[in-house]
């Protein structure tokens, strides 16, 4: 008796069908195709699981210190949201207080090759506070911290994304800091206007208007997506 496998026959015209359907186009790889965000909202159907994921990248700029409260704003609209911090933004507030948000881990360097990637597939990006050096940096794809490498990656494979300034008016005067602004806007990234967003606390350091952030972030990327 001879047994071979079942890919010594033609492929069934149905089958093939659909690859050369899906082959009509240039798509973006690792899960960013039309056709796997298809794939991604009949999962979330079948399994009554309707969130997107979004991060929320946070750098070293005062806001980050009320970041809990984007974190509710957005899991109130139905997000699921993942904070991931630089290392300054992580010396400014508790993430063990911030954790207790969340469902999903706070994330504050890459993890190690043998542990296991607790990151959902984002749909969505919101970089809340972004200071000065971190809009450069990934602008030009430096990615020194595990924040700017995931926002430099992630750009790379044109997730959705919306950056929330927080940037003093001389620096945003600075020679680089416009031509990267705009780089950054032509490669697909949503920049708010930080007048529109930025007031002062009661210690008259910077504060955002997390309200206004988030409700403009749900404008450019609703959670249907």
């Amino acid at each position: 008796m001879f047994f071979a496998s079942d890919n010594a026959g033609p492929v069934h015209p149905r089958i093939m069908e659909r690859v050369v359907a899906a082959n009509a186009d240039y798509a973006l790889p690792y899960g960013n195709d039309p056709i796997m965000d298809e794939v991604r909202a009949q999962i979330r159907a079948t399994f009554e699981a309707p969130e997107a994921a979004v991060y929320l990248v946070a750098t070293g700029a005062p806001p980050v210190r009320q970041l809990a409260e984007p974190l509710a704003l957005l899991q109130d609209a139905d997000w699921q949201a993942c904070a991931v911090l630089s290392p300054t933004a992580a010396s400014w507030i508790d993430a063990t207080e911030l954790q207790a948000t969340t469902s999903c881990p706070v994330h504050l360097r890459p993890r190690r090759p043998d542990e296991p990637d607790a990151l959902p597939l984002a749909d969505a990006v919101l970089a809340a506070p972004m200071t000065f050096n971190s809009i450069n940096k990934v602008a030009g794809g430096i990615g020194d911290t595990f924040a700017t490498s995931l926002l430099n990656e992630l750009l790379g494979i044109g997730v959705p994304m919306v950056f929330a300034p927080c940037v003093k008016h001389p620096l945003r005067t600075h020679p680089a800091y416009r031509p990267n602004v705009e780089r950054l806007r032509t490669s697909g990234v949503h920049l708010l206007d930080p007048d529109a967003i930025t007031g002062r606390g009661p210690d008259g350091l910077a504060a955002f208007d997390w309200s206004a952030v988030v409700s403009r972030f749900g404008s450019i990327k609703p959670v249907s997506c």
